[in-house]
């Protein structure tokens, strides 16, 4: 039998500071049916983001290779919420 969570929020705080909180929520989706974690979400569930999504996210690549056997298929994504205040142009060279 195949049990399932679909989707767990994640404060930015908790993802530095107790990996393994998500990290259970990871074993139990790869045991299951799959699910989504969603990272930097304040206490009222308002999106904050993360302060470094790249480096964040290598973090959380790390996380679940290091301590998660065998290592379950993760796809890590960016979701950009509509912006407040237009317009918005990237910046910099590529």
């Amino acid at each position: 039998m195949r049990l399932g969570v679909s989707r767990v929020i994640i404060s930015s705080r908790n993802f530095q500071i107790k990996p393994k909180s998500w990290l259970k929520s990871v074993s139990a989706f790869a045991n299951g049916v799959g699910g989504v974690l969603v990272f930097a979400v304040a206490d009222d569930d308002t999106l904050v983001g993360l302060t470094n999504a790249k480096v964040d996210s290598e973090k959380i690549s790390e996380a679940v290779k290091a301590r998660i056997d065998p290592v379950p298929e993760v796809i890590l994504s960016i979701h950009v919420e509509e912006g407040k205040h237009y317009p918005f142009c990237r910046t910099g060279t590529l």
